[in-house]
């Protein structure tokens, strides 16, 4: 058997025609027995112009080593934690273009066909007509242009009345309750589930349709009674989509923005006595439901002191609306007498001053997550499920 070097020597005898070896960079980690530090080749001191092949420059690969050494230290969410994330609970819609409307228009609005025919037969008794005829332009020409002419893109007030004008009341107050979802799309209330705002004036609707409310209008007005105060909507505009007698109810429910909280409360308890009816029997269903829905589970962040400040200004509004519609009326009364609810672990009286004993069923109408509570325990929202 032939020796290792015979083997060596013959073997760099050969001469093979082989391409240059191109020269890397060669980076050696130094081992812990060695000081032996990273050495490094220039490729165009040894002849050997660089081509695409070639590895790239240092520069170059310094970046390549941190972007890596980042993307490694960079933490990946596990399937867990994104499940953990709740999706965004409310948006911030951008305002809509204000429509802004001068005496004209809004008379344009009320305009119809007979009153259009009653101001051409005027002209032509004093023979204002006759000119525009002979130009070729007749005055029912021009009243028809003005009264079909449209406000910031929307047809005008007499075009919607035909549209709409064999609507039995049950599409009038469907088309009501699609108007006022749309305006409260983006709206939550204050409770820990913060459930969608529609629900408060579709609440207030039936409150008043279960004790003997038929009046479709005062349905209308309760489903729309807070889109002018917290939407961008306007008294026109309802008036224009349901009618002057909706409008009105709409703009007696609605509250002064440019005052503080406690200035609101004082002057709807002055205004009060002065409202029509119709926004009386609003206010007790309003009142009724946003009590009802502080009793089961408070607002985030109030205490008991708040509530029950809540119920006794509620109960001064409302005895001042009780007569008219007494059917709500005794539900108020009831609730004022009966209602408790549960703050840090301990049950309260929601109105101190008309508050009875604390029964069993009156604990089963609190939410089931507060009746478990401790003091200072925090509820949970509910899960969302999609």
């Amino acid at each position: 058997m032939p020796s290792s070097t015979t083997a060596t020597s013959s073997s760099s005898s050969l001469q093979l025609d082989l391409p240059p070896i191109p020269q890397r960079i060669i980076q050696t980690s130094p081992s812990p027995s060695s000081s032996t530090s990273t050495t490094t080749t220039n490729p165009i001191s040894n002849g050997h112009k660089p081509n695409d092949n070639d590895s790239l420059d240092p520069n170059q690969n310094s970046n390549c080593s941190f972007l890596m050494d980042k993307l490694k230290n960079t933490k990946t969410p596990s399937e867990l934690d994104l499940s953990k994330t709740p999706p965004p609970r409310s948006f911030a819609p951008s305002p809509p273009l204000l429509i802004t409307r001068n005496s004209s228009d809004i008379d344009l609005l009320s305009l119809n066909e007979n009153d259009i025919e009653n101001d051409i037969d005027n002209e032509n008794e004093n023979g204002n007509g006759s000119n525009d005829r002979i130009n070729g332009n007749s005055s029912k020409s021009k009243l028809k242009s003005k009264s079909k002419s449209t406000i910031n893109g929307s047809k005008s007030g007499s075009s919607s009345r035909h549209k709409y004008k064999d609507e039995n009341d049950l599409s009038k107050l469907m088309r009501t309750v699609d108007f006022a979802a749309r305006k409260h799309s983006c709206q939550r209330r204050k409770d820990v589930d913060q459930t969608p705002y529609i629900n408060h004036p579709i609440a207030v609707a039936n409150y008043l349709s279960s004790t003997g409310i038929t009046d479709v209008k005062v349905l209308q007005a309760a489903v729309l009674h807070d889109t002018v105060e917290d939407t961008h909507t306007t008294i026109e505009e309802i008036a224009q989509s349901f009618g002057t007698d909706v409008a009105r109810i709409v703009e007696e429910c609605t509250d002064d923005n440019t005052l503080s909280g406690m200035d609101r409360k004082t002057a709807q308890l002055r205004s009060a006595p002065y409202k029509s009816r119709e926004a009386q029997q609003v206010k007790l269903a309003d009142k009724i439901h946003n009590l009802e829905s502080i009793r089961r589970c408070p607002p985030v962040g109030w205490g008991i002191k708040r509530i029950q400040a809540y119920f006794i200004w509620a109960k001064q509004v409302t005895d001042v609306c009780a007569p008219a519609h007494p059917p709500l009326a005794a539900k108020l009364q009831e609730l004022y007498e009966t209602a408790y609810t549960r703050v840090d672990g301990v049950y309260h009286p929601c109105h101190p001053g008309v508050c009875g004993p604390l029964t069993e069923p009156e604990k089963e109408l609190i939410d089931s997550r507060l009746r478990v509570l401790k003091k200072g325990d925090k509820v949970c929202p509910a899960p969302i499920f999609f």
